[in-house]
């Protein structure tokens, strides 16, 4: 999700988040590019006005028990983990990189 709101500031986007905490490697690249994070779920760290609301996949990212996700259900301006890289990817060559960890180490291609 970091490396969304990462793309999505680099295209003029302005781009909060919240999760349960953040720890490094990530909440270092946070802070490295000044992208306000709040910790703890609430309706009211949906800004006013907002224009996208990227929802992650997580057991804990569900309406009916996260209030912050119900406030960004009733705005109808939601949208998937997977839409949002469908939007940002649409007509360029893409490709994938799979696994649960190493993804945002800094080791060179072959």
């Amino acid at each position: 999700m970091s490396a969304v709101a990462r793309i999505l500031q680099e295209s003029g986007w302005q781009v909060t988040g919240s999760d349960e905490g953040f720890y490094p490697p990530i909440a270092d690249v946070i802070r490295r590019y000044e992208i306000p994070c709040n910790v703890g779920y609430r309706a009211e760290n949906l800004p006013e006005g907002v224009d996208r609301v990227v929802i992650g996949m997580n057991a804990k990212l569900v309406p009916e028990t996260n209030p912050e996700v119900a406030a960004a259900y009733e705005t109808r301006r939601r949208i998937s983990f997977p839409g949002i890289l469908s939007e940002l990817t649409e007509g360029r060559e893409t490709f994938v990189v799979a696994g649960s960890f190493g993804k945002s180490s800094r080791a060179p291609l072959p």
